[in-house]
């Protein structure tokens, strides 16, 4: 079960990465503006920092594959 605390923070996160990527803004730029904005809730989860980065990685690319409904490649890093 998933300490409510720790969902509402990642709740948090994830809405405000939907956002920013359904207004284009790119995969890459949005993970560490979410490293940045975000380190204070971030904090609660006990990984390193590589760990914490993939996470926030993770939800960007998800929350991309919502809005676009087709996965992030090669072909959209410029």
């Amino acid at each position: 079960m998933v300490n409510k605390k720790h969902q509402k923070h990642m709740n948090e996160i994830f809405l405000y990465i939907y956002n920013r990527i359904a207004i284009g803004i790119d995969v890459l730029t949005v993970r560490d503006e979410v490293i940045r904005k975000f380190s204070p809730e971030l904090a609660f989860y006990d990984v390193t920092p590589e760990m914490c980065e993939n996470l926030v990685e993770e939800l960007c690319l998800q929350a991309y594959f919502y809005i676009n409904k087709r996965v992030f490649g090669e072909e959209d890093c410029n």
